[in-house]
């Protein structure tokens, strides 16, 4: 046993190799470039709205007592995913950007309440005002910057929108194969859409990211 536990602890240190000085050339090399450092940050934010988003659905749908906290978190945590836009499209457009994508949020909770109490005509409006909401966005985001084509930018919002319902639907009638299969799809379709928006920057911003 004890020749398992040196043997692991070897392999441990061989596999981790040697030791890098904070500030050396070496480690300068293993810093990530600024344009990998952005897609990373924007995908861990855009992976965590992911999660949060599916906390409020089930939270929401199973009357759990965290629903209002979730939600708040959700709502809050919106600013936080613009803000990486900030130092290239200024305060002003990640204010609009947060504010929609905070409404987004709420319409998701209409659609919800709606659903839960089998209104179809409230669901339809709810659609619809998600649908001008993801318009809004879209447009937002394609004026500040063209590499972010509004047709793609409208075709990926619309299809985040597919998936959220299917998963709305797909809980309230406990098809729990359907739910979680619109659950991946929808986190596999946001870390892609965080990607592009990084690429967008970079491409808008080539100097800035030598």
């Amino acid at each position: 046993m004890k020749r398992l536990i040196l043997l692991l602890i070897g392999l441990t240190v061989v596999l981790a190799g040697p030791a890098v000085a904070p500030g050396s050339a070496v480690d300068q090399k293993c810093l990530p470039s600024a344009a990998a450092a952005l897609e990373s940050d924007l995908r861990s934010l855009w992976c965590m709205q992911s999660i949060l988003m599916r906390g409020m659905i089930i939270s929401n749908l199973s009357a759990l007592e965290d629903a209002n906290t979730v939600r708040e978190k959700l709502l809050y945590s919106q600013r936080e995913l613009a803000q990486p836009l900030a130092p290239f499209y200024g305060q002003m457009a990640v204010d609009r950007l947060a504010a929609l994508l905070r409404e987004h949020v709420s319409i998701a909770s209409d659609v919800m309440a709606a659903a839960k109490s089998a209104n179809d005509e409230a669901v339809e409006d709810a659609e619809k005002r998600w649908h001008v909401n993801a318009d809004g966005v879209a447009d937002l985001l394609s004026t500040v910057n063209p590499n972010w084509a509004k047709r793609e930018l409208i075709e990926t919002l619309y299809k985040h929108l597919d998936y959220t319902t299917a998963e709305i639907v797909a809980r309230l009638g406990k098809d729990w194969k359907t739910d979680l299969e619109a659950c991946e799809g929808d986190a596999q379709l946001m870390q892609g859409f965080a990607a592009s928006l990084a690429q967008g920057v970079v491409k808008q911003f080539p100097a800035r990211f030598p």
